[in-house]
This record gives structure tokens, C-alpha cells and sequence, in this order.
């Protein structure tokens, strides 16, 4: 049986014009991700091998790879193009017996959220307090009653979202933001 082409569970979505967006919704179906763990005592042995913090509530980057660190020896590793282009390989060869990794990219699906109002459509369904968010932190939540991973970007936040849930996700998003006159734009 021939393997069926990838699907975003975002592909579907239409594009809302707005001139000068408070809030700009984008979905990024290019984007792959993988989950890092080490082993029993061995996070910062890990950290010291992919050269990437083991502080939790951290975005470290190296090259085109993200590395939100959302519990104590756990990273969520983003890359925002080159959907299957091997992300959990290009990690293993680096971590000898220092953890395990694992793709995730058809298992969640990455948002992007920008704009002036970003906050206020966050906070209608996200009980952390994303003002103080630095340049690069990152936290594991919930927002609007799903699991989410969230890291600042400039300007706004990137979120990862399981793909069963993604598209109640962005229906909660695109309500949420109504009333800013959203930017949707689709992958």
C-alpha cells in the first residue's frame, strides 16, 4: 500500500484579510518537532552535548533548531520548516546514552501568535502570566483547557498543540480574537 501524502490537520483554513492586524493567527504546517528526554541524571550531560540549556522555562537555540525546555531533562526540539526531514535523527546522533528522542510532527501541530493584542487573546483561555515571558522562555500549560507548549517569539508566541485537537484549538483562538479583527493565515 502506497504511503499517504502528510496532512496538517490545519491544511484546510482560509485566509482572513485584515490591514493592519491586531492579532495575526498563522498556522505552520511546515514545521516539525520531536521530544527530548534524558536519562535518570543525565540532563545536564545532555544539554552538554547538544550545547542547549538545561534550565527549565528555556529556549535555546542551535542552527535551525529550537529547544524548549518545558520540565527538568525535557525539551520539546522545534524547527519551523522541513516537515519529516528527520528531526528526532539529527538529534539521537548527538546524545550517545544521554536520553532518547522521539518525532512528534504528526502528533502536533505549531501556531503561531503575533501581534499587539496577542496577550489579551492568550489570557481568555491561558492562566499564565505571558507578560513576563522573556525573549526565550518557554513553558508546558494548558490554554483553553488543552495541553500546550508555548515559547515567545518576537512579537508573540509560538504554540504546540496535540494534531487531535488542533483544529478545536484554532476555533478557540479565531473566537478569542474576534474582536480584534484577526490576521488568519493558513499554511
Amino acid at each position: 500500500m502506497p504511503d499517504a501524502p502528510l496532512r496538517h490537520p490545519l491544511d484546510h483554513l482560509t485566509a482572513w484579510p485584515a490591514d493592519a492586524p491586531d492579532v495575526v493567527l498563522r498556522s505552520l504546517a511546515d514545521a516539525t518537532c520531536a521530544y527530548l528526554l534524558a536519562r535518570k541524571g543525565q540532563a545536564d550531560a545532555l544539554a552538554a552535548a547538544l550545547g542547549i540549556a538545561a534550565q527549565v522555562g528555556t529556549v535555546s537555540r542551535t542552527g535551525p533548531l529550537a529547544y524548549w525546555c518545558v520540565a527538568p531533562g525535557r525539551w520539546w526540539v522545534v524547527a519551523e520548516t522541513g516537515r519529516s526531514a528527520g528531526i528526532a535523527d539529527q538529534v539521537a546522533g548527538k546524545l550517545g546514552d544521554t536520553g532518547y528522542v522521539s518525532d512528534q510532527s504528526q502528533a502536533r501541530a505549531m501556531i503561531r501568535v503575533t501581534g499587539p493584542r496577542v496577550l489579551d487573546v492568550l489570557a481568555k483561555g491561558c492562566s499564565l502570566d505571558l507578560a513576563g515571558f522573556g525573549a526565550a522562555a518557554c513553558a508546558q500549560t494548558q490554554i483553553a483547557h488543552i495541553s500546550a507548549a508555548i515559547a515567545a517569539t518576537d512579537g508573540g508566541f509560538d504554540l504546540l498543540v496535540p494534531s487531535g485537537f488542533a483544529q478545536d484549538f484554532w476555533e478557540w483562538l479565531e473566537a478569542s480574537a474576534a474582536e480584534f479583527a484577526p490576521q488568519v493565515v493558513p499554511a
